[in-house]
């Protein structure tokens, strides 16, 4: 496993690139795009499981984390799908000079799986998309996280301040989804 950070200077992503040994190696890798937000600490065990069961069937695999997410840098109120379609191309260009691949592939989970498609839509030349529960409708998905934040709040906080409920940016246990973010959702 080779730990890196890749993309524009000024935002470094994060990613962590598994080679396959010299005698199960194919011609093929996959990107794997992360869900974002509360939904990414319980899926890291099984991302991390999926890219070790990818290496090991030959595949080379780059896992990254989306920009204000994770490991890599950038200003979480700085996040758009936008924004995270440009790291997810940055992604699959780093997957291609890694591994000296024609075509990559890629793999995202929930909003991951909605930034790597809009990627792989705009870039081309995608070899294999697989869409983990994507995100198809951003205005629901909005209305899902205020429904988990307040669900969460009446769990901790039974009376919870107007403050925590309102302002500049949506806070879902403890990860924000700010309000470039919210905007490009809808």
């Amino acid at each position: 496993m080779n730990p890196l950070f890749f993309g524009p200077s000024a935002r470094p992503l994060f990613g962590l690139y598994q080679a396959p040994a010299a005698k199960t190696a194919r011609r093929s890798g996959l990107v794997l795009c992360p869900a974002v937000g509360h939904e990414y600490l319980p899926a890291w065990p099984a991302f991390r499981q999926l890219s070790l069961q990818l290496q090991l069937a030959g595949h080379h695999v780059l896992r990254f984390d989306l920009s204000g997410q994770g490991d890599s840098s950038g200003p979480v109120e700085d996040a758009t799908l936008e924004r995270w379609r440009e790291d997810a191309g940055h992604a699959l260009t780093e997957l291609l000079d890694l591994a000296g691949l024609d075509r990559p592939g890629a793999l995202g989970l929930r909003l991951g799986a909605s930034v790597v498609a809009l990627a792989a839509a705009e870039r081309g030349g995608v070899a294999r998309l697989v869409l983990w529960e994507p995100i198809v409708d951003g205005p629901r998905f909005l209305e899902e996280l205020l429904a988990a934040r307040d669900a969460y709040l009446r769990r901790v906080l039974p009376r919870p301040r107007r403050a925590m409920r309102e302002g500049p940016a949506l806070d879902v246990m403890g990860f924000v989804v700010s309000q470039p973010l919210q905007r490009s959702l809808r």
